[in-house]
């Protein structure tokens, strides 16, 4: 079950931008934040990263009333912060 806050959508404060999930690796619940969103075929797509711990991942709105789902797996960075 998600939970409603207020986040940032591209320098926006918004209130539905930051939602919790439950995740047994890091122990903690996410805050996610929209680092970037963008309208598609889909609806709209939402890059989001953890506050906490920087995990990030994408979801998808299809609708502007209803709350994102998950559109990715959770994307972790590699030991050191080095991308690939």
């Amino acid at each position: 079950m998600r939970a409603p806050a207020t986040g940032r959508t591209s320098g926006v404060s918004t209130d539905a931008a930051v939602q919790a999930s439950p995740n047994l690796l890091t122990g903690h619940e996410h805050g996610w934040i929209v680092e970037s969103a963008h309208s598609t075929s889909l609806g709209r797509v939402l890059y989001v990263r953890c506050a906490e711990c920087g995990v990030r991942r994408i979801d998808v709105q299809q609708y502007p009333d209803a709350p994102p789902t998950l559109l990715s797996m959770e994307l972790r960075q590699p030991p050191g912060g080095a991308t690939p």
